[in-house]
């Protein structure tokens, strides 16, 4: 699934300071293929293995929610020999706080960016949540 709804508020807030919020760098990563050719298609089945884990909203009798939302940008080629795939898989939770009287949702994300250059691949990523969110 694409699109930026309440993903795209949420990545809005990581750019400027917020307090409540963390993340964790991931420890980057290098892989060798035999070309060009096969770094891309290791790209496209990333991509694939994260598009299956979209999860629509749901709400269970107690209203507790869940939604998982992949926002990626989709396989970018920067040249003969370079590819760069970036996703964000956000994971929401929550339920009802009676204090608040709403609704409050705890996202939290996994951040990576894949980069072919030639037959090479280096992932870099981050871990990470965002304040509640209410509604």
């Amino acid at each position: 699934m694409t699109g930026f709804g309440l993903a795209g508020v949420l990545f809005a807030g990581l750019a400027g300071p917020a307090g409540g919020s963390g993340f964790i760098p991931l420890m980057p990563q290098a892989e060798a293929f035999a070309d060009h050719a096969a770094c891309l298609a290791a790209l496209e089945a990333h991509r694939a293995r994260e598009q299956v884990l979209a999860v629509p909203r749901t709400t269970d009798a107690a209203g507790q929610v869940r939604e998982v939302r992949v926002v990626e940008s989709g396989i970018e080629r920067q040249g003969p020999d370079r590819a760069r795939y970036a996703s964000e898989v956000w994971t929401l939770h929550g339920g009802p706080d009676p204090a608040a009287g709403r609704l409050r949702i705890v996202p939290g994300f996994e951040r990576h960016i894949r980069l072919c250059e030639g037959a090479a691949m280096t992932t870099t990523g981050a871990r990470g949540f965002t304040q509640p969110v209410y509604e």
